[in-house]
């Protein structure tokens, strides 16, 4: 079960979506590349623009473990059956260990957004180990096309 809430502020207008999602993962694993596919329904809810929207979510990812970090490819393919809109999306990741508690990963992004709009992102990321089980993420995130805007991420996540 996956929930995921993202806030942007432009000027003056507050765009909030919220997302919902299960999604079954199958993975396979062959020396140092795994693959998984994925298949999943959800909801989302987009502040001022949309009441709450079915989702089909299926998704491909590659990914392979590197001496010191990781590299992967992954894909996904949201479709709204309410109204027979379908985003896609592809994100490659490239992942570094600096230490025991430190990481980082640099995020590139493609995809079509909700509004039909076409986009790419560049992220870079910092990750720090803050206790066995827990991790804090912290971005920048930079449209190379779409928006052009520039924004700042903050997460957290537990291992288990």
């Amino acid at each position: 079960l996956s929930f995921s809430a993202f806030s942007g502020d432009a000027g003056r207008e507050t765009t909030v979506e919220a997302k919902l999602t299960r999604a079954l993962s199958l993975p396979w694993q062959r020396e140092s590349d795994a693959l998984s596919y994925s298949l999943g329904v959800g909801a989302r809810h987009i502040d001022g623009i949309s009441g709450i929207e079915p989702l089909m979510l299926a998704g491909l990812a590659w990914g392979r473990g590197l001496e010191s970090g990781w590299i992967v490819a992954e894909t996904q393919l949201a479709h709204n059956p309410q109204t027979g809109g379908t985003e896609g999306k592809f994100d490659l990741t490239w992942g570094h260990h600096f230490s025991d508690r430190i990481s980082g990963y640099l995020l590139l992004t493609a995809g079509e957004g909700h509004t039909g709009d076409r986009y790419a992102k560049l992220s870079p990321n910092a990750i720090i180990r803050l206790g066995d089980t827990t991790r804090l993420s912290l971005g920048l995130t930079h449209a190379l096309t779409g928006d052009r805007g520039t924004g700042l991420s903050l997460a957290t996540w537990l291992e288990f």
